[in-house]
């Protein structure tokens, strides 16, 4: 499963290498969901072109509804929408994960500040 091996991140005890190490998976994961899910669309509209033409070109004669209907229950088509949106869902699920982690650090961060202030605050 494409996410976050573990997230868990405490103020006071993180580590810099941990955290850029997530960043970096979580960054490459959205992105290479990102792409693959573009990829895609563009094969369904070639596809979507293509069979459109083939319905339009031939003999019988076709409504508009009609050649969309053709292509919607195309094979073909079915299985590359199918697989369309398990791309959606993939790429979906990266950014959810990319933005969690965003989150998570902002409030690292926001904490560290924090412990920071309390602690000058207890030295002064």
């Amino acid at each position: 499963m494409i996410g976050m091996t573990n997230s868990n991140i405490d103020a006071l005890t993180f580590d810099r290498q941990k955290i850029n190490l997530l960043l970096d998976k979580n960054s490459k994961d959205y992105t290479n969901a990102y792409d693959k899910l573009t990829d895609l669309e563009d094969e369904v509209k070639v596809k979507n072109a293509e069979l459109y033409l083939s319905y339009k070109t031939d003999a019988v004669k076709r409504s508009a509804d009609e050649i969309k209907a053709l292509i919607t229950t195309n094979p073909d088509m079915r299985k590359l929408t199918k697989e369309l949106n398990e791309y959606k869902k993939t790429h979906l699920k990266t950014k959810t994960n990319w933005d969690k982690l965003k989150t998570k650090i902002m409030l690292l961060q926001s904490e560290l500040k924090q412990n920071l202030e309390f602690n000058s605050m207890s030295e002064g």
